[in-house]
């Protein structure tokens, strides 16, 4: 029985987007270790977020200082509860400046941290 041909994409057409990777994701978020310390410090905090204002209950734990520019990943020192929310707007306004290392300078552009 003869099948429809594949659609093929027109030349002039962006190529298809990939899926986002976890590649550069920090490989210990997969052990049992980082979800007991998740849940011991979300539990600590009393499950609530630490953005001014916000009622919602935190259900991430957020790296302030993030572990790409070189941050202990384990300093709970450098740990905040957030609420979903918060960490999709905190990380949103991150943008890809944790990833490399650079946080938003003044006219929005990443700038070196120091």
């Amino acid at each position: 029985m003869p099948t429809m041909p594949k659609a093929t994409r027109a030349p002039w057409m962006p190529p298809p987007r990939k899926a986002w990777t976890h590649a550069k994701r920090w490989a210990k978020y997969n052990t049992h270790a980082w979800r007991d310390a998740r849940l011991a410090f979300l539990v600590a905090c009393k499950y609530q977020c630490a953005t001014n204002g916000c009622s919602n209950p935190a259900t991430s734990v957020d790296h302030v200082k993030p572990i790409s520019s070189g941050h202990d990943g384990w300093d709970q020192s450098n740990w905040q509860p957030l609420c979903t929310a918060c960490h999709r707007n905190k990380s949103s306004k991150e943008g890809g400046h944790a990833a490399a290392g650079r946080t938003a300078g003044p006219e929005g552009r990443g700038v070196k941290s120091t």
